[in-house]
């Protein structure tokens, strides 16, 4: 009888195991997912180390981010051409430290949020004056095969009409190599190799520089979705906290560690006078403690009275640089305009700007400098001013924004840019002649509801070279079409889920916004998408938006 007892009473127990068992097994083999993930030696990004083993900034958030998803990472170095190949056939789930651009975007499948922030330098020869581009005309220069600097560099010398010896290397290695055995005049790598070409070669670093980029991390199109959306969950997290292991791991990588040298005891004397210090330390203890407790709370006084002294300059800096843009609402003929502005912190460096021209002309721009807070608001207001003075004496915006170039880039001692959209409008005819200075490009809603991009005469972003070229595209403004302008906080603007708000969305409501609608409404309804896109989630970029309108 309590056999059978104990049995019954055993039977559920017996079933829920066997039921729940798949459920269990299904868990732990989804937990051990192996990724092939492949990279090249990029240092300090991505490299292997004297045992050949995996390194780098890319190396420490990934181990970061699989020991969190139960991931399994197999890491395969290879040269840049072959790894490209590989994640195209499938034979890796992922790809480390490459720039997206829109070839690229075509084959392979990008994450949201980009690692690290990059540009292009060129090194030189110690014995080699180089002051600008046109210095390369004829010299060898070491370029990596398949590199997306590469590819920008000669776009850059073929518009200037450069034919510098191009050397095409299969990795940054073997460039170095080439320009320590003086096989090379010059070696364009990406900026934070900085440190390892100078201890590597004895060679220069230009201010030449060009192409800035975000290395992101890439997947094959089809079937890694849900790995991107987990790494860019993880990588927001991480550069969100100041002490988290993503800024630990680029101050050991691009800033170095220093090195603690304790010293040796010389003799016996030395460890008996260290043995009566500590006694007497130890004895001073309690009056030491007391007198810093009363220093530190008279420093602690002056630290908040300090920091209210600089809460209240920051205000009244902020006042003044919204007191130098236009009004947010304006009229002029038959167009009327509205913008936007709302900075991460209490300054920033995104502004925009209209005025009139001679001849029945009206200027107007929107920008972003790649920094925040007060550099970049003084930044913006010494770009803001030079364009403005300028804009009187040029008939050509192309002429105009090659002189603003190079006279930002001539006083620009924190080799700082700033990404530009500037449009010059004929009020009369609607012809609007714009350039696109590395800034987003805005779009143009047509009267009957078709959207356009404006993404004609993309050129270099201000500050980056003084000699870059620059061009200008027109398109007409019929009655009833609106041109919406915004900067990246626009489209970048994260949830708490670490998702970015997108292109897409602004299109979105662009093409629902009703025929006939204001320049202020358009702006009000991308504003309150934003807004419940983000929720709670405080801003990480300045936000700002600029919208003409050509009344019906």
């Amino acid at each position: 009888m309590k056999f059978f007892l104990r049995l019954f009473l055993a039977k559920p127990l017996f079933l829920l195991v066997l039921v729940f068992t798949p459920f269990f097994t299904a868990t732990i083999s989804l937990a051990q997912t192996t990724l092939h993930v492949g990279f090249t030696d990029n240092p300090p990004a991505v490299f292997r180390g004297d045992d050949g083993t995996p390194q780098g900034i890319y190396i420490d958030v990934m181990d970061y981010i699989a020991e969190r998803e139960g991931w399994r990472l197999e890491y395969q170095g290879d040269l840049w051409v072959n790894n490209l190949i590989k994640l195209q056939n499938g034979e890796l789930d992922l790809l480390l430290d490459i720039a997206r651009s829109p070839e690229r975007a075509r084959i392979m499948a990008f994450s949201s949020v980009p690692l690290v922030e990059d540009w292009a330098r060129v090194f030189v020869a110690p014995d080699l004056m180089v002051a600008g581009f046109a210095d390369l005309a004829g010299k060898r220069v070491g370029l990596v095969r398949g590199d997306i600097h590469t590819e920008v560099f000669l776009q850059i010398t073929t518009l200037l009409g450069i034919e510098p010896i191009m050397v095409f290397t299969e990795s940054s290695e073997m460039g170095m190599d080439l320009l320590a055995r003086d096989e090379l005049d010059a070696l364009v790598l990406p900026n934070l190799q900085s440190k390892v070409v100078s201890h590597r070669v004895s060679c220069v670093k230009t201010d030449l520089i060009f192409n800035p980029v975000e290395l992101r991390f890439a997947a094959p199109l089809v079937g890694n979705a849900n790995i991107l959306e987990r790494i860019d969950y993880h990588v927001t997290r991480l550069k969100q906290n100041p002490s988290s292991l993503y800024y630990k791991s680029m101050t050991k990588w691009v800033e170095g560690v220093g090195r603690i040298v304790i010293p040796q005891w010389l003799n016996a004397a030395w460890l008996v006078g260290g043995v009566v210090g500590l006694i007497c330390i130890i004895v001073l203890f309690n009056i030491l403690l007391r007198h810093q407790v009363r220093v530190k709370t008279r420093a602690l006084a002056r630290s908040i009275a300090s920091q209210q002294r600089q809460d209240s300059e920051l205000s009244v800096a902020k006042d003044i640089q919204l007191g130098l843009l236009p009004p947010p609402a304006f009229s002029v003929a038959d167009y009327d305009l509205s913008a936007y502005l709302q900075p991460a912190k209490m300054v920033g460096g995104d502004f925009f700007d209209f005025f009139s021209l001679a001849g029945d002309r009206f200027c107007f721009l929107i920008a972003d400098v790649a920094d925040k807070g007060i550099p970049a608001a003084l930044f913006m207001a010494s770009t803001k001013t030079c364009l403005a003075v300028m804009a009187k004496d040029f008939r050509s915006l192309a002429g105009l924004m090659t002189a603003v170039n190079r006279e930002i880039s001539e006083n620009n001692p924190r080799c700082m840019f700033v990404t530009m959209f500037c449009a010059v409008l004929d009020l009369k005819s609607g012809v609007l002649t714009y350039t696109l200075a590395g800034h987003e490009p805005p779009f143009l809603r047509r009267a009957n509801g078709e959207i356009l991009v404006l993404d004609q005469a993309h050129c270099m972003a201000l500050g980056l070279d003084e000699d870059a070229p620059y061009e200008q595209a027109e398109i007409m403004l019929l009655p009833g079409d609106t041109l919406f302008m915004f900067t990246d906080g626009v489209s970048e603007a994260m949830d708490g889920k670490g998702e970015q708000f997108g292109e897409a969305a602004i299109r979105s409501t662009l093409v629902k916004a009703s025929y006939g609608e204001s320049a202020n409404k358009v702006v009000l309804a991308v504003q309150e998408a934003v807004k419940r896109h983000v929720g709670t989630t405080p801003p990480h970029d300045d936000i700002t938006m600029l919208c003409v309108r050509r009344k019906a």
